[in-house]
């Protein structure tokens, strides 16, 4: 039989920092790029906006700016659960300590 470690004993590892930042990346563009382009040409073949006749298209900068909010928000969101983390361990902690 095979003696078991503490390196077998955790059947799910942590995923890594850099697949989930990657993962994130990848959906704040699609719903980023879905947004800017799909949504707007959708709009415009829907005749409910009008196409921009200027010769600058302001998709690109919509993308951009998207892109980023999304970014920041997956940010905020991530310290807000990492805070509501720690202090629901500390808690916990607490409890052991008192027994």
């Amino acid at each position: 039989m095979d003696s078991n470690t503490d390196d077998n004993c955790n059947p799910n590892p942590r995923p890594r920092t850099l697949a989930v930042l990657a993962t994130l990346m990848g959906v704040a563009l699609a719903f980023s790029w879905l947004v800017a382009y799909a949504f707007f040409d959708a709009l415009v073949a829907a005749e409910l906006i009008v196409r921009t006749s200027s010769g600058q298209d302001p998709r690109p900068r919509w993308l951009i700016g998207l892109f980023t909010g999304l970014m920041l928000a997956f940010g905020i969101v991530a310290m807000v659960l990492r805070f509501f983390s720690r202090r629901q361990l500390a808690r916990i902690d607490e409890m052991v300590d008192d027994e």
